[in-house]
């Protein structure tokens, strides 16, 4: 059985993107575009991995990150930003520090967003953040996910 994604993503055309891409990979796709239709569908729905943008309209992120990791800390989280007053760097560490399995700063490409998917759905739950899974990649002897060389990125304006 496909593993089952909720993307929360208040873009809308990055949202049906990742969409897209998750189910031409075969994943199971659910999206919202707010942190607060994403709480609601985790209280009837089990889902394998939530992609989470940081900075949304309605309920941000971080405030829907910290609600997550309260009442289901099992779930695992790819947390996802372009940046906001902090830069996506910072927003990133401090999703990390909050329990995100594994982060990734926008743009990015296909191939690394597939990769970081894959990395989050197999951390075990005591890696959470990018040192534990970083450092569970190298022990397993899996590829690093590097920024790929692409003219076209994911999230990055046009």
């Amino acid at each position: 059985m496909p593993a089952h994604i909720l993307v929360a993503e208040d873009d809308e055309l990055l949202r049906k993107l990742l969409v897209t891409v998750l189910g031409r990979a075969s994943y199971k796709v659910q999206d919202t575009a707010t942190g607060t239709d994403t709480l609601r569908i985790l209280e009837s729905t089990k889902v394998n991995l939530l992609i989470l943008d940081l900075v949304m309209s309605e309920k941000e992120g971080f405030g829907t990150l910290f609600e997550i990791r309260h009442r289901w800390p099992a779930c695992r989280i790819l947390a996802i930003s372009g940046g906001g007053r902090l830069g996506s760097q910072e927003y990133l560490r401090l999703a990390s520090g909050l329990g995100a399995h594994r982060v990734l700063a926008k743009p990015f490409g296909t191939e690394q967003f597939l990769k970081s998917v894959f990395a989050a759905l197999h951390a075990s739950s005591s890696e959470r953040g990018v040192r534990g899974a970083e450092r569970n990649a190298e022990r397993n002897g899996e590829l690093r996910v590097e920024p790929m060389e692409s003219p076209k990125r994911i999230g990055s304006p046009e």
